[in-house]
């Protein structure tokens, strides 16, 4: 599938709590999971998200690169 700039509407968000089962009402629609996942849901599907702890790991890359330059490890 792969990235393409679209235009999307959201009809509501909200925070969920860690081990919430949130159902998706709103089928057909394509669901966006990471800016590289899709899933496209048709007619029919049952789906349903939940949160949890075990998901991959984030890294905040401005945050590293400004630590990493106040301790010296770059060298010019």
């Amino acid at each position: 599938m792969g990235y393409f700039p679209k235009d999307v509407s959201v009809r509501s968000a909200r925070l969920i709590e860690i081990g919430e089962t949130v159902p998706v009402r709103f089928v057909p629609s394509i669901l966006a999971l990471d800016g590289e996942r899709e899933f496209r849901l048709k007619p029919g599907d049952k789906i349903s998200i939940r949160l949890n702890k075990s998901g991959p790991r984030i890294v905040e890359v401005h945050e590293v690169l400004k630590q990493a330059t106040e301790k010296g490890l770059f060298r010019f």
